[in-house]
């Protein structure tokens, strides 16, 4: 993985940092940054924040040593059944990044009478209720729908329509066995 600036270690860290918290494992940026940083060879984040730019490549080995590193100094994660920088790898590796599933679920403009609603452990969630920015297609978003709502107008035939945008048949076999235990638990469409 290609870090050209800081911006995009930023991005790196919140990567798994939005992987962890789908675990429910909740962690402060900068210990994150810091178990990141040193798993790749650095003594802190400084140290990797001066390298910049450097390509910090998934490895298994640095995959592993995260991991141990993660489980070492956070207690929250010695349950933790898999590991979140190899979560990152099968995501990247997915159909959904090649089909450019953010672009997707998340537009950057939304029209009034349009709501997008994810399906998450949770239950189905509105656009309007969550932050866009902490949600990965089949880490913490199992399937998405856009609701079109109908016409203002009183004489109108038009109502509205949910369409289907992306579901996890196409991240991984993991996202696509959790796609359908939530759709039993909360409907395959929002209501």
């Amino acid at each position: 993985m290609l870090i050209k600036n800081k911006s995009d270690f930023h991005q790196f860290v919140n990567s798994v940092k939005i992987i962890l918290s789908s675990n429910d494992i909740s962690i402060k940026t900068k210990k994150l940054e810091e178990l990141l940083s040193k798993s790749y060879g650095f003594q802190s984040s400084n140290g990797l924040h001066a390298s910049i730019p450097c390509n910090l490549e998934l490895t298994e080995d640095a995959q592993h040593t995260f991991f141990k590193l993660l489980q070492t100094n956070h207690p929250d994660t010695r349950n933790l059944k898999s590991n979140p920088l190899a979560q990152l790898v099968d995501h990247l590796d997915s159909y959904s990044v090649e089909y450019k599933s953010d672009e997707i679920c998340f537009p950057k403009y939304q029209k009034d009478n349009e709501t997008y609603w994810y399906l998450m452990k949770k239950g189905w969630i509105s656009s309007k209720d969550v932050e866009v920015n902490n949600l990965i297609p089949g880490i913490n978003v199992f399937k998405v729908v856009l609701d079109v709502c109908g016409s203002n107008e009183p004489n109108s035939m038009f109502f509205g329509a949910q369409h289907i945008l992306w579901d996890s048949y196409i991240a991984s076999y993991d996202a696509e066995h959790e796609m359908l235990s939530l759709e039993q638990l909360y409907g395959e469409l929002p209501k």
